[in-house]
């Protein structure tokens, strides 16, 4: 049994390498199931068959379970980081691969606010250097999901205290009209560019200059 964590907030990352993952064991003939439940993992193959499990609701995970011997390998995904204190449940044996996001995503994240229209926009554009626009744009459009639902449903928020924090503090900066607005941009500007009608990093361009002027 061999179990391997994917984790970080570079989701673009850790999911390319859950592709090609699941790509390498097909190769090899092994079975894929997706599963939610640890629990159906001790269930026998036929004829030998190998088995791998992709599970990527943490919150169902059965770590005794996961103690148990079994011919199965397990590669657990995980949106975001993987808390700590859960990470230290699973067995000794576990391979865990973490994808952080380049500090200029974070730098441009945190530039996000009105009246700092100069400084996003420089930031931006160096990210775009070495990073394609629709990686910014689904990075963005996730920071302003979670500044809204920070703003609108704080109680229900289920990061770490000093992330909640943060996001409450930058979401000051916004009044939820202003979020609501700006979700609705970046979803236009995703269909244009998909569409071939505007150019994705000049729609960035003009939604931070309206909307953070």
């Amino acid at each position: 049994m061999k179990i391997l964590v994917l984790h970080g907030e570079n989701i673009t990352a850790s999911r390319e390498r859950l592709f090609n993952l699941v790509a390498q064991y097909r190769r090899k003939g092994w079975e894929i199931f997706k599963t939610d439940k640890t629990d159906e993992l001790l269930t026998d193959t036929l004829f030998g068959q190998k088995r791998l499990y992709i599970v990527e609701k943490i919150k169902n995970i059965d770590y005794k379970s996961l103690t148990n011997k079994f011919d199965s390998n397990i590669i657990i995904w995980h949106e975001g980081n993987f808390p700590t204190t859960l990470l230290k449940k699973l067995p000794k044996i576990t391979k865990v691969e973490k994808f952080d996001l380049p500090f200029l995503i974070y730098k441009f994240l945190d530039s996000f606010f009105p009246e700092n229209t100069k400084n996003c926009l420089q930031i931006l554009h160096e990210i775009i250097l070495t990073n394609p626009p629709e990686f910014v744009l689904a990075l963005l459009a996730r920071h302003l999901r979670d500044l809204y639902w920070v703003k609108t449903d704080p109680e229900t928020v289920d990061y770490p205290s000093w992330r909640v924090a943060k996001l409450k503090k930058q979401s000051n900066s916004f009044t939820i009209g202003g979020l609501k607005r700006l979700i609705i941009d970046l979803s236009d500007a995703d269909i244009k560019s998909k569409t071939s009608v505007a150019d994705l990093a000049t729609s960035l361009d003009l939604i931070i200059i309206k909307e953070l002027k």
